[in-house]
């Protein structure tokens, strides 16, 4: 039973035959075209060491003056393309709290507007509203009165005084806890946006108060009006609260209002407003309502369920605009089975579909039909329109095949494909598909070959796919680029994965000298290129690669995070070329650095890790388990070596803590979920438990089944798909996932009832399958998604509550599902409801203090004291996302904790492998030379409560504009 382990060489298919040429003659071919060296000295280095001096006292009155001191220059390196080091540097190295009034004072001369606005986050953050509220006041100078703002905002030298005291405004109104001092700072920005000088002062995409319980009915219906009735609003309508918005609705009414954009809030057919804002329209403008409005109404008709209301929308649709009626009867079957019924779209479609398109109409009704291999009528009819046409389109044709594929009638379909492919010219979809469906299409017929052992098919719809590389574009198709690079290197096309690769990276050699431009997609190309020849077996080629390769755009391996090749890191990558080079020390070393900063789930990392260090790792791995207590790869394999070192009793233990955490571990890849499951059955059978050990191992045989079974389906074989998963069922029912994923796919096949018993008995065990915290598989992160769906699990939910009103999963799911539905009262009363049963229940905890975010933070101001406390001490892992959203006051308080956790996820020393050390010389010319250091550093190395206060208002993009300025 023992779950298969990562392959660590991971050699293609390809890796002894294929013609990826030899590194060192690919490395002569693109430097041929310069031969002097790029790049020079940088004149920061002593002030950026002096600055980053660990051992210096960052609370005193001589690091905040020399920390001032770059303040003052930073904005001659603002203006500079090159090296933004000194920018991060200054950030990272804020000084803390108890040097805060000597920065302020400092601040006074220099730069007096940049730093004017710093000592206003400053004052604010150490409670001082009275110095706050001062700076507030010298900025808007003649406050009083409109005109003079537009006075202002026209003087050439004091417009940036108008827009200091915006920000300053917008700031102290939403990210201060103090009411009287936010209220207060909110009444002056409505004033302002009511009135504002000339500029572009926007406030969309904050959420405002109910005004009238701040300032009462007349003085918040005063500024809705100077809002909403002026020339051009700086707010939209759905920033307000529900009360605020129909009282915007009466004053757009009352003033003439007859902008179609200020009412599109109210047009929504869920409202009270609705019929009368439609009425109000239609009297101001005779073209209303356009097609795109319609549809929308049609959609939120869908999803109450007014298939009536549809029909009538619809039928309008098609006398107003009856050459783009198919396209948007397309766009709402796109969305079916998500925002809204499918059937219910169907019902409504019903008396339109003689006048649709075949394929459209056979599309709309295959998500209806059971999928029925002896008798399909949307088979039968795809083969009666073929049959009476003298020519049938690629559409037709294409359209049979998968739904052949879908059926499970494989053998037909795999001929149908091989008519088609010896009939066709190419391999085209209608000529308004886009190139990425055209290629998913193909991805997926690909796939399909491969996994039915067609070869001459495969190979055929692969060089059809490899030519269909030549029409991406280097500069906007990177998503594209790299998931062809992928599949090419998943299927062992090594040749086709190392082609695309080096054209990626000679497009982005020539981008770098044009323009100076060096950011990709996922990393460098240069990267890749280095996990391709590693993947083929060639690691000294590799290693060639990243010593002698000028095209590195990183000086240093442990600056290029999160780079992978398909589930290989780049890291892991490096690590195995250094190990089997016999390197062995450098590459454990860069493992470690890997795993204790971004790789704290990956298990080829820890797999080749234990390989070969065996029980030395141990202690790492409890560090590791320390930093972050909730990842339970650490304890997996701590097992696994207790288990080979024959502490049995000790390996059990490790492995059932690692379940406890997570019991679902659906965050990791397919062929490697459930790896605690298997560990802890080969434990108990080394211990002589047979009937348990093998309990576990019908959990792994499950889901690996059930993945076998994804693969299927995302081939687009449902019905094959669908009978396996069903199989799986058969070897462990008890699986949430599986049996989520099975009632998805019942219900694609038009099975609802069946459907139905599957997600009720998903969503039953899911209270009794979920830990602290929790991770998905097979789709199931949208096991809410849906209103159908929703109304289900509500309904098993509170059935379940009546019976184990004290489990705080079914309260954490509550709350779960109700954040969902966006009903963010219910939901906070549940998640509270369930850390009050359990205070350690980390997820509900979290998702808590998501659903606070999304409110004003001056209110709830104690619970989500108590939730930021809470998420401190039990996940330090999540102090970067609370540092993000502290209010600016919370920073003294929460600063020495954001410090020590960030510094227990630090602990380990970066790994110094520069890339490129012995690089060929090659001429980048004036603009290349530029880019050769921008961005260079990590964002994770820079990371600090300096860091977070610095940017955590609006105000940090003013600072440099005022920098840049004077």
């Amino acid at each position: 039973m023992k779950k298969a382990l990562l392959p660590l060489a991971l050699l293609s298919s390809c890796a002894l035959v294929c013609a990826i040429p030899p590194a060192e003659e690919l490395l002569q071919r693109l430097t041929s075209q310069d031969s002097a060296e790029g790049g020079g000295e940088n004149s920061l280095e002593d002030w950026i060491a002096e600055l980053d001096d660990s051992e210096l006292d960052r609370s005193g009155a001589d690091f905040a003056t020399l920390w001032v001191e770059g303040f003052g220059q930073w904005s001659s390196f603002l203006t500079r393309d090159g090296d933004d080091r000194f920018g991060e540097v200054l950030m990272k190295n804020f000084p803390e709290p108890g040097a805060w009034r000597d920065i302020s004072e400092d601040l006074s001369e220099g730069k007096p507007n940049a730093g004017k606005l710093l000592r206003f986050q400053i004052a604010v953050a150490e409670g001082n509203y009275e110095g706050a509220q001062e700076i507030i006041d010298s900025l808007a100078k003649l406050k009083s009165g409109g005109a003079a703002m537009r006075f202002l905002s026209r003087s050439r030298g004091n417009s940036k005084s108008v827009e200091n005291y915006f920000w300053t405004l917008k700031t102290a109104a939403f990210h201060s806890v103090n009411t009287e001092f936010s209220q207060l700072a909110l009444e002056d920005l409505l004033n302002f946006l009511g009135d504002p000088p000339p500029g572009y002062f926007r406030m969309w995409g904050v959420e405002f108060p109910d005004l009238e319980n701040i300032f009462g009915a007349e003085r918040s219906e005063e500024f809705l009006k100077s809002l909403f009735l002026g020339s051009e609003s700086s707010v939209e309508v759905d920033q307000f609260v529900t009360e605020d918005q129909a009282r915007i609705f009466r004053i757009l009414m009352e003033g003439g209002v007859v902008e179609e954009r200020q009412f599109q809030s109210f047009l929504s057919p869920k409202l009270p407003e609705f019929p009368e804002a439609v009425a109000y329209l239609e009297s101001k403008h005779p073209s209303f309502p356009s097609a795109e409005t319609r549809i929308d109404w049609v959609r939120d008709y869908l999803r109450m369920g007014k298939v009536e209301k549809v029909q009538e929308e619809l039928e309008a649709l098609q006398e107003e605009s009856s050459s783009s009626f198919e396209i948007m009867v397309a766009k709402l079957a796109a969305s079916a089975g998500y925002s809204y019924s499918t059937g219910d779209l169907y019902d409504s479609l019903e008396p339109f579909l003689p006048d649709l398109d075949p394929v459209l109409r056979l599309e709309l009704q295959s998500g209806l039909m059971p999928l029925d291999p002896e008798n399909d009528p949307i088979l039968a009819q795809l083969d009666e329109k073929i049959d009476s046409s003298t020519s049938p389109t690629s559409e037709l044709l294409l359209s049979r095949i998968t739904r052949l594929f879908e059926l499970g009638m494989v053998s037909e379909a795999v001929a149908s494909l091989q008519e088609y492919l010896e009939s066709s010219e190419s391999f085209r979809l209608p000529t308004d598909a886009d190139s990425s469906e055209e290629k998913s299409r193909l991805l997926r017929l690909t796939k399909a070959m491969d996994i039915l052992d067609e070869q001459e098919l495969f190979e055929r719809l692969l060089a059809i796919l490899e030519a269909k590389t030549e029409e991406l574009s280097f500069e906007d198709d990177q998503y594209e680029l790299v998931r062809m690079i992928e599949f090419f290197s998943e299927i062992g096309d090594t040749d086709a994965a190392v082609d695309l690769t080096v054209k990626w990276l000679e497009y982005s050699i020539q981008a770098r000298k044009d323009s100076g431009q060096r950011y990709w997609y996922r990393g460098s190309p240069m990267a890749m290129l280095v996990m391709l020849y590693q993947q083929a077996g060639r690691p000294e080629e590799a290693l060639l690669l990243l010593e002698r390769s000028p095209f590195w755009f990183y000086e240093n391996i442990s600056e290029m995070r999160y780079v992978d090749l398909g589930e290989l890191a780049f890291p892991v990558s490096v690590a195995q070329i250094l190990i089997e080079i016999g390197k062995e020390e450098q590459g454990i070393e860069l493992l470690r650095n890997y795993l204790a900063t971004e790789g704290g789930a990956d298990d080829l990392a820890f797999e080749v890790l234990v390989r070969e260090e065996g029980e030395e790792a141990v202690p790492f791995l409890d560090q590791l388990l320390e930093m972050d207590p909730f990842e339970e790869r650490p304890l997996i394999w701590k097992s696994v070596i207790l288990l080979e070192t024959g502490e049995l009793e000790a390996a059990e233990e490790a492995a059932r803590a690692a379940i406890a955490i997570d019991p679902t571990d659906g965050e990791m890849s397919a062929r490697d979920r459930l790896r605690a499951y298997a560990v802890l059955g080969q434990v108990l059978a080394a211990r002589g438990q047979e009937e348990e050990a093998n309990t576990m191992a019908r959990i792994v045989a499950a889901v690996d089944l059930a993945e076998e079974a994804d693969e299927l389906r995302i081939a687009g074989m449902t019905l094959p798909a669908l009978e396996m998963y069903r199989e799986s069922l058969q070897i462990f029912a008890d699986a949430y996932c599986i049996q989520f994923r099975t009632g998805v796919e019942l219900k694609s096949a038009g099975k609802i009832e069946e459907a139905e018993v599957h997600l009720r008995k998903a969503y039953g065990l899911m209270p009794h399958q979920f830990g602290r915290i929790e991770s998905h598989c097979f789709g199931c992160e949208g096991a809410f998604r849906g209103e159908w769906e929703q109304d289900i699990a509500l309904n098993v939910f509170n059935e379940m509550v009546e019976e184990e009103p004290e489990n705080p999963t079914l309260y954490y799911l509550l709350g779960y599902l109700e954040d969902t539905r966006g009903n963010d009262a219910a939901a906070l009363e549940a998640f509270a409801t369930a850390v009050q049963m359990d205070p350690l229940y980390v997820n509900a905890w979290k998702k808590l203090l998501g659903v606070l975010d999304s409110l004003p933070i001056q209110e709830n101001v104690e619970l989500r004291k108590r939730a930021i406390q809470a998420m401190i001490e039990l996940d330090p892992s999540s102090i970067r996302g609370i540092a993000r959203d502290l209010p600016l006051e919370w920073f003294p308080l929460y600063w020495e904790e954001i410090q020590e956790g960030l510094a227990r996820q630090q602990w380990s020393t970066p790994v110094d492998f520069p890339l490129g050390a012995e690089a060929l010389p090659y001429d980048w010319g004036e603009e290349g030379n530029q880019s050769l250091y921008s961005s260079s550093r990590s964002d994770d190395d820079t990371l600090s409560a300096g860091r977070f206060f610095w940017e955590s208002t609006d105000l940090t993009q003013q600072i440099m504009s005022n920098l840049m300025r004077y």
